[in-house]
Formats: structure tokens, C-alpha cells, sequence
């Protein structure tokens, strides 16, 4: 592994790099996967075909590092209209400082064809261990899931569109 943090996407185990680290290949993993500390990844279910569009639901895995950023580039999906300027981006990004990490979804900017007008988001927050204080926008979130295995924190975040949504962890 280069320099830096790196986490096991499979079992949640954290290293520092620069590390040479045995491969363990199972019949549920195809191998190694390492994320590297920082990253923002989105997901959302898998589709038949390209019309059926975006998922109203996004999944955001997260791995905190100091800080990062991404950015959720989004069209209809079926035009060529993102020629003309038809789609949308909405900044994602992760802070830490100590045991606080702030996960920001930004206001969405721009629009295109059948754009919904609010997203829901399902935050995934890798942690070294269980917050213990969770907010959405400064209001105390109790619905909160916490997996032992991949030490990682899930919270729903609804209603994402032009405000931005700020939930903290510490």
C-alpha cells in the first residue's frame, strides 16, 4: 500500500501505509479491496437498463481522513442535454478534527429533465468506533445503525436539494 490510511472495505480493519499486507481471497470476496482513508464513495441499487434513471435514494460510503471532497455529477441519463449546461453537481465533504466528523452534503446546483427536487442520501461513516453523539443539522439523530464488523455508522440523510445537509458524528 502507498502512504497513508487504508481501510479494508470488507472487514473495516484500518493500516498505515506504506505496508506490504497478505491477500486473503474467500468465496464472498474476490480479493483484496482497500480504500484509501478520505474517500466518499456513492452507491445506489443496481439497474436493468439506463432508462429506468436515478435511484431516488443515494448511498454514500465514507472514510473519514482530515479532509475531502467529491463531487455527484447527475443528468437525465437518456439526452444529450448535458451539452447544454442541463445537469446538476452537488459538492459532498468530509472533515475531521479529533473524534468530530462532519459529512456536508452542499446544495445541488443546477437542473435537467425530470430532476427530482429533493434526493435521499443513506450515509455509511467509517469510524475507529461508535459515535456517541449524532446530528443532522445540529437536531439530535436517534436513528442511527452502528455494524460492529465494519465499524461503521449508517444514518439516513432525506430531503438533500438546494440546502445543504450537514451531519456530524463525534
Amino acid at each position: 500500500l502507498p502512504p497513508g490510511e487504508w481501510i479494508d472495505f470488507w472487514s473495516g480493519k484500518r493500516t498505515s501505509g506504506p505496508a506490504t499486507l497478505p491477500v486473503e481471497i474467500t468465496p464472498t470476496r474476490g480479493g483484496a479491496l482497500m480504500v484509501k482513508g478520505g474517500a466518499i464513495i456513492p452507491t445506489w441499487p443496481a439497474c436493468d437498463y439506463l432508462q429506468q434513471g436515478w435511484s431516488p435514494e443515494v448511498g454514500l460510503l465514507a472514510y473519514p481522513a482530515a479532509h475531502s471532497t467529491f463531487t455527484l455529477y447527475e443528468d437525465d441519463g437518456i439526452s444529450l442535454g448535458y451539452r447544454k449546461g442541463q445537469f446538476a453537481r452537488t459538492v459532498l465533504a468530509c472533515d475531521t478534527a479529533g473524534k468530530t466528523v462532519k459529512l456536508t452534503i452542499g446544495g445541488r446546483e443546477g437542473t435537467y429533465a425530470g430532476m427530482p427536487e429533493t434526493r435521499d442520501f443513506t450515509a455509511t461513516v467509517h469510524l475507529p468506533g461508535r459515535p456517541e453523539k449524532v446530528t443532522l443539522d445540529g437536531a439530535a439523530v436517534t436513528d442511527v445503525s452502528w455494524d460492529e464488523t465494519a465499524s461503521a455508522a449508517t444514518v439516513k440523510i432525506p430531503a438533500c436539494g438546494k440546502t445543504p445537509r450537514v451531519l456530524t458524528l463525534n
